[in-house]
Formats: C-alpha cells, sequence, structure tokens
C-alpha cells in the first residue's frame, strides 16, 4: 500500500465565471503530487483524490491510501490558540487548554 496526504483547504466559492452562490462552498484539494480536486463535502474527498493520485504514482488504485488533513484559515487557528491561553490564564487548574468556539466576526 502507498499512503499520500491530501491538503482541504478551507470551504471556498466555486469560481466559474459567475456571482458565487450561498452554501455552494467547496473544499479545494490537493496532493504532494500535485494533483487538485474540489469537493463539497470532506468525507468525499479521498475517493474525489484516488484515481488522479493512482495515475501521477504509477500504482494501482487500489493500493492508494490517503490522509485527508483539513487546513484551518490562520484567523481561526490564531484565535483558538488565544482562547485556550485565556482559559488557562482565568483557570490555571484546567491543567491543559480547553478547545473553544470562537467567533472570528465577519
Amino acid at each position: 500500500m502507498s499512503k499520500f496526504a491530501v491538503g482541504a483547504l478551507t470551504p471556498t466559492l466555486p469560481h466559474r465565471g459567475r456571482e458565487p452562490q450561498i452554501g455552494k462552498q467547496v473544499w479545494v484539494l490537493e496532493s504532494e503530487l500535485g494533483a487538485v480536486s474540489q469537493v463539497r463535502r470532506l468525507d468525499q474527498a479521498a475517493d474525489e483524490m484516488r484515481e488522479a493520485i493512482a495515475y501521477l504514482a504509477g500504482v494501482p488504485e487500489n493500493e492508494v491510501v490517503i490522509e485527508v488533513h483539513p487546513v484551518l484559515p490562520d484567523a481561526y487557528s490564531t484565535s483558538a490558540n488565544r482562547a485556550d491561553e485565556l482559559a488557562t490564564e482565568v483557570n490555571p487548574s484546567i491543567g491543559k487548554p480547553v478547545s473553544w468556539i470562537v467567533s472570528l466576526g465577519s
């Protein structure tokens, strides 16, 4: 079996030369071999990329194992890290930071 990583970038609006539609975001996928695609749902990423990765790697599709790694926006990561720091400052007995859902604003 051959293992490959696929980065799934934050959902974005597809570019088709027309006005974007609300609720039509897609995950942009990119493999370490250079294969690129897009899917509406993250659970579709491995199946979408398998054929292209197998072709580029020169291996049969049934030998390709794909790990999907979502890439979150920097603003989210920064806000989540800051929330963990604040939680620890407010309650040091927590021991390790607590994950918080933070508002990124609009």
